[in-house]
């Protein structure tokens, strides 16, 4: 099967109708095509269903887009993924709202915070006060996994794909980060497979599963978008990305682009 990919053969051509649903009935309004040498499917990014198939008079112009890429014969060590860490993998924002309600006396939960920048949703606090728990070792101790990033993530280690943990934590936090969260929670990932990076766009890798969009846009791989309250009003479809709610869901789209 060939997926079409754009020029760069790093982005998936990906289209949507606007104000309208695939008729799969997954809920999802984001499709792409797929090519088996006979006829051209459109294929639902997020349950992988058909959803129609392209009129013979037309295949001969979707076949001139951007460039069709043959998948079935790579295996999965030919993938390298990027994996984010802070509310990719575990919740740091539901804990940061936590910590800072416990300390403060505010009363801000997870869902208020609709922008990147947290120190907004808590305008009685200064910055300081607000980026302070980042900077305390015993807090890293206090955030929970994402449910089901260890479970997948194993899966597709154990499956053979390249896994690496991408984060741009400040330098401070790292060795917190590595003992409270990655070997209590990710213990089969090693830490020669961390890296430390402001800007992710300069690694070379397949895929780039994230909830900043600033660590996706312009980026050389396929951008998965991991859907958090403060990204929810951005148009990932309109910028070439696959939104996804969940960690079943990032499974399920790695295979589908990679089998």
């Amino acid at each position: 099967m060939k997926i079409l990919f754009h020029e760069n053969s790093k982005e998936l051509w990906q289209f949507f109708i606007e104000n309208q649903k695939n008729p799969c009935g997954c809920g999802s309004n984001m499709f792409h095509y797929e090519y088996d040498d006979s006829k051209i499917y459109g294929v639902c990014n997020a349950c992988g269903e058909k959803i129609y198939t392209v009129a013979e008079p037309f295949v001969k112009e979707y076949l001139e887009m951007g460039k069709w890429i043959d998948l079935s014969n790579k295996k999965p060590s030919d993938y390298t993924i990027l994996v984010d860490i802070d509310d990719t993998i575990e919740d740091l924002c539901g804990a940061w709202c936590k910590w800072l309600n416990d300390k403060h006396g505010t009363h801000v939960e997870h869902m208020d915070i609709t922008e990147w920048d947290v120190s907004k949703f808590f305008p009685t606090l200064t910055k300081e006060q607000v980026f302070e728990p980042l900077h305390d070792e015993n807090f890293w101790w206090t955030i929970e996994p994402i449910s089901g990033a260890s479970e997948y993530l194993k899966k597709l280690v154990d499956e053979g794909y390249n896994i690496y943990l991408c984060t741009s934590t400040d330098y401070r936090n790292v060795k917190p980060k590595h003992e409270a969260i990655i070997k209590r929670y990710f213990p089969f990932i090693d830490w020669r497979k961390v890296i430390v990076a402001y800007d992710k766009q300069m690694i070379k890798a397949d895929f780039l599963i994230d909830d900043g969009i600033h660590n996706l846009e312009h980026g050389e791989y396929v951008k998965i978008l991991m859907s958090a309250t403060h990204n929810r009003s951005y148009n990932a479809e309109e910028n070439d990305m696959h939104r996804v709610e969940n960690w079943k869901e990032i499974y399920n789209l790695i295979h589908r682009l990679t089998d």
